[in-house]
């Protein structure tokens, strides 16, 4: 029976392109259900590259209830509260030790978990008194101490992870095996979310109302139906995916 090998060339590029859409769209609920469960695209256990400072001699903690105080040389002790930091994650690493933002998860002593996004250039010139308005200091207590008490908890929290978040709308590698399709609403409802880019925030996919087979259908109506067409089409699709191709058949 005679084959056209026009014909099986359009079926055969058909049907590579439905597979490049199916993955893409297992990729994208994979991707999604991991921002949602609050991971990271590249978090890992990490202490803060910087010098761990002391614990100023003059503070004490009650460790049962993580209640902080000063004594001073004349034996007079200073409140100063309770706060516990439960995570500690650096957003965007640098090589040189640096980053973007520090994110602070505390709790005050009751159920509640309070949040903390401080800029780079704030935490280690210590200004991050200010990030830390749920923390009631007793009133005899002034600024500097706490301030030194913050820095040293954050320094040294047992709970330190770094994040790095893309730079870029669309299909992104954080590591050879990894890729993930970025857009606003994969970080919709994250606690650090002045962290992300403007413009990765304002970027959103449009809504698809239509199943696979007709976004398909449309799809081989636009084609030309040109073989010539068809396979330069399908070669140029292949060639963009290319480099996300060793992550995607991992």
């Amino acid at each position: 029976m005679f084959t056209n090998p026009i014909h099986n060339l359009e079926l055969e590029n058909f049907r590579m392109q439905q597979a490049n859409f199916q993955m893409q769209q297992m990729l994208n609920a994979v991707m999604q259900e991991n921002y949602r469960l609050g991971t990271a695209l590249q978090a890992s256990n990490m202490a803060l590259q910087m010098p761990k400072p002391q614990m100023p001699r003059s503070i004490e903690v009650d460790l049962s209830t993580n209640y902080y105080c000063s004594r001073e040389r004349s034996g007079r002790i200073v409140p100063i509260g309770i706060i516990s930091i439960k995570e500690v994650i650096a957003i965007n690493p640098h090589n040189d030790g640096t980053f973007d933002f520090i994110y602070v998860e505390y709790n005050t002593g009751g159920t509640e978990t309070y949040t903390a996004t401080i800029p780079y250039d704030d935490f280690v010139s210590k200004r991050i008194v200010k990030y830390f308005p749920k923390f009631q200091k007793h009133i005899d207590c002034p600024d500097s101490l706490l301030r030194d008490l913050l820095y040293y908890l954050v320094m040294n929290a047992a709970n330190q992870k770094a994040l790095t978040i893309p730079q870029h709308i669309g299909w992104c590698m954080s590591d050879p095996d990894t890729v993930n399709y970025i857009t606003g609403a994969n970080y919709d409802g994250i606690p650090y979310i002045r962290c992300i880019p403007e413009h990765i925030l304002n970027h959103r996919l449009h809504p698809n109302t239509r199943n696979r087979k007709q976004i398909w259908e449309d799809y081989v109506r636009l084609v030309p139906q040109n073989w010539k067409t068809t396979f330069l089409l399908g070669f140029r699709i292949t060639c963009l995916l290319l480099s996300l191709y060793s992550a995607f058949f991992k």
